[in-house]
Formats: structure tokens, sequence, C-alpha cells
């Protein structure tokens, strides 16, 4: 998404934060492993699927390791 839209911004010709930025939140769609994804105007994303991890010390051979706990759909 980031290469996507520092392209559309170096094709209107200046590449710089905020010309990235409006690339991005301009209404262009990228399609992703998890669907189309687009941003609305301050950035926010409009995949509001959130993975929570939790730690289980008893991982990783007792060393401690992150967890996939489960994911929250916030549609």
């Amino acid at each position: 998404m980031i290469l996507a839209a520092i392209k559309a911004a170096a094709a209107k010709g200046a590449v710089d934060r905020e010309s990235v930025r409006v690339a991005a939140t301009s209404g262009a769609t990228f399609d992703t492993v998890l669907g189309p994804v687009t941003f609305d105007a301050v950035g926010d994303t409009s995949q509001k699927i959130i993975s929570l991890y939790k730690v289980d010390l008893t991982a990783a051979g007792g060393k401690g390791d992150w967890i996939f706990d489960k994911q929250v759909d916030y549609k």
C-alpha cells in the first residue's frame, strides 16, 4: 500500500510525507490478502479486524512467547 501511494504521489510530481498521505487517503483501494482496504481522510483503515495476542510463559520451551488469542471484527 505504501509503495502504491508513493508511486501515485510520484506520478503527480512530489514525493513527501503529505503527498504520499494524500495519495493513500484519496479513495484508492488496495487489494490485500485480507481483502480490499481503503483509508479515510485521517488515515484510519477500513479493515477493522484486530488480532489479539497474549503472553504464554510456558511457550517456547519455558522462555515465554506471544500466542494468538482471537480476532475481533469491529465493522
